[in-house]
């Protein structure tokens, strides 16, 4: 799972996120950016925030690696040695 926060002065009223991959969504009220990617690179993601006054824009990279596989489990092993020792 992915969470982060957008952080922004002068008490927003509402954020944006353009630019999001798949799986990754904002909260419009709280600025929070949940989810669990589906798919990994490197977006470029607008984040806005606005209030009264107007908005504000900012850029976050994110990059989010490929997954790592799961351990592989290879055929068993002959073992050599004295089992009465």
């Amino acid at each position: 799972p992915f969470n982060y926060l957008v952080s922004a002065t002068q008490s927003p009223a509402s954020y944006s996120a353009a630019g999001l991959p798949a799986g990754l969504s904002i909260n419009a009220a709280s600025g929070a950016v949940t989810g669990t990617p589906a798919q990994h690179g490197v977006f470029n993601v607008t984040l806005g925030a606005t209030n009264a006054g107007g908005s504000g824009t900012a850029t976050l990279v994110l990059s989010i690696a490929p997954p790592i596989p799961p351990p592989v489990i290879l055929g068993p092993r002959l073992l050599a040695g004295n089992a009465n020792a």
